[in-house]
């Protein structure tokens, strides 16, 4: 049986096994950084916007990206962040992004550089998806 591993942050990621991407881990293990919680919905958006729509669960199996699939693992982050000992600063600022994201379905664009700069491997994410996350498109 495949281990269980994070999708998107860490070199051990699924993100990092399939496609040769994942989020930095900058300080330890979990979300305890606004731009890591950037970086990952990011990517959650880029499987959502991709024309495959696909994504993986933690043992790496394909499954589909819904809408629904989006929306709660955005919500989840902010679950992550605060049980992973987010400052209260950074909390506030992860829970304003999330609400953003999922009132107008995209990143604001002033975070393209913070969300590039935080995931591992960036260039190889295709420009005309990441114009779509980053609500340019």
């Amino acid at each position: 049986m495949v281990a269980w591993r994070p999708i998107y942050q860490d070199e051990n990621s699924i993100w990092a096994a399939k496609r040769g991407v994942y989020v930095k881990d900058a300080r330890k293990e979990g979300i305890d950084l606004f731009d890591e919680a950037l970086g990952i919905a990011t990517l959650i958006l880029y499987e959502y916007y991709s024309p495959r729509k696909i994504t993986y669960d933690h043992y790496g199996n394909v499954q589909r990206m819904t809408i629904e699939l989006a929306k709660k693992r955005l919500r989840y982050i902010y679950t992550l962040a605060k049980r992973h000992g987010t400052t209260g600063e950074a909390l506030k600022r992860i829970k304003r992004l999330i609400g953003f994201i999922l009132k107008n379905g995209y990143i604001p664009r002033r975070y393209a550089r913070r969300a590039r700069k935080a995931i591992y491997n960036a260039r190889k994410l295709s420009k005309n998806i990441i114009k779509k996350v980053f609500g340019i498109a």
